[in-house]
């Protein structure tokens, strides 16, 4: 989602994550309506951490997979 002229364009995407978890909808929300909060939403440790483990997840499922 983007604003153009003062006016919240919604993609297929959002619309999706609008299905699949409201909150992630909201949040992304937030960030486009004050980008300073997508700043603060970047230095969260816990989801540094699930980054990481998630990305170690699919290297995994990747050598099996290979």
């Amino acid at each position: 989602m983007f604003l153009l002229d003062d006016v919240l364009i919604y993609s297929a995407r959002d619309v999706a994550e609008a299905a699949g978890c409201e909150f992630a909808l909201l949040s992304n929300l937030d960030a486009t309506l004050d980008p300073a909060l997508r700043l603060a939403a970047a230095d969260d440790p816990m989801l540094e951490r699930t980054a990481r483990l998630g990305g170690a997840h699919e290297q995994r499922a990747l050598r099996r997979y290979q």
